[in-house]
C-alpha cells in the first residue's frame, strides 16, 4: 500500500477476503483512513457479493459521510457489483448503512464507460475520479 495515496492505516483498519476455487479470482477489501478509503482488488461477481456488501457497510459506518472506493486493483466487476458500489451513496436506512458520498477512483475504462451509459455517474452522491484523481 502506498501511504501517500491511501493515507496511514487507522487503528480501526481492516481487511476482508473470500477465496474461490480459482486462485486468481478472489476479492480482497481493505480500509484505511484518512481519507476513508476502501481498496478493492480481484474479482467482483456473484460469488464475492457478500464480501463487497460487508466491506461497503463497514466503510460507510467508518467513513464520516464519504467513502473513497479505489478500484485500481479490480480485475473484473460485473454489473451487480457496480450497482452495489453506486447504491452505497445516499441515505442510511434501518436495514443498511450508506455513505452520503461515494468517490470512485481507479475505475477501469470499460466500467467508467458503462457508468456513463447507464447514467450512474450522475447519481446523487456518486463522484468518479479520472485517472489523475
Amino acid at each position: 500500500m502506498d501511504p501517500a495515496t491511501f493515507g496511514r492505516p487507522a487503528s480501526d483498519a481492516w481487511s476482508d477476503s473470500v477465496d474461490r476455487q480459482e486462485p486468481q479470482s478472489p476479492l480482497a477489501a481493505s480500509f484505511t483512513r484518512p481519507p476513508a478509503t476502501l481498496r478493492l482488488a480481484g474479482v467482483i461477481d456473484e460469488s464475492t457479493y457478500p464480501v463487497l456488501r460487508r466491506a461497503l457497510a463497514k466503510a460507510a459506518m467508518a467513513g464520516d459521510g464519504a467513502v473513497r472506493v479505489d478500484m485500481a486493483g479490480v480485475e473484473f466487476c460485473d454489473l451487480g457489483g457496480l450497482r452495489m458500489i453506486v447504491s452505497a451513496a445516499g441515505p442510511s436506512g434501518p436495514t443498511r448503512a450508506a455513505a452520503g458520498q461515494v468517490v470512485i477512483a481507479g475505475l477501469p475504462t470499460p466500467l467508467s464507460d458503462l457508468m456513463h451509459i447507464l447514467g450512474w455517474d450522475a447519481a446523487p452522491g456518486v463522484v468518479l475520479l479520472d485517472a489523475h484523481g
